[in-house]
């Protein structure tokens, strides 16, 4: 997900058994509007992202409610998220700073280079294939093997 996505993520776009989640809409700067691409699409989610979701959602959270909030309740601010929580974690973790958007080209290269199918990531990231690889195809490390096809 981009980082707007997340913070525009409501209990009512994760399904019942927590096995998809629906991405169409986002929040940037308290501004609720489309994905960046105007698509919607529906993301798989594996089981440790199943078990996290289910075990952070309240007993009493209605279906527009947001899965992800500031301490306070709100939409959280991706600004200042990323200046304090964000930069708070990299520091204690010993990780050079970077923008949380980057945890998306992380994701996508690990994807990449385990093999998943371009077309699949693309779908999954919400990016049409050429933009894939114009942008995230080339961090890829791995040494190209031929396949045995007979």
């Amino acid at each position: 997900m981009r980082t707007g996505e997340a913070i525009g993520l409501r209990w009512k776009h994760i399904s019942n058994d927590f096995y998809t989640i629906w991405i169409g809409e986002s929040i940037t700067r308290g501004v609720h509007k489309s994905t960046k691409t105007n698509k919607t699409r529906i993301i798989p989610v594996n089981d440790k992202l199943k078990k996290l979701l289910q075990s952070i959602k309240p007993g009493d959270a209605k279906p527009d409610d947001l899965v992800f909030t500031s301490p306070g309740g709100n939409a959280i601010d991706d600004h200042n998220f990323s200046q304090r929580a964000w930069k708070k974690c990299l520091d204690q973790a010993g990780v050079e700073h970077r923008k949380p958007y980057n945890t998306r080209h992380t994701f996508i290269s690990h994807c990449l280079e385990a093999g998943m199918n371009p077309v699949v990531v693309a779908e999954i990231t919400g990016h049409d294939v050429q933009t894939l690889y114009e942008n995230y195809a080339g961090v890829v490390c791995s040494k190209p093997t031929l396949p045995e096809l007979f």
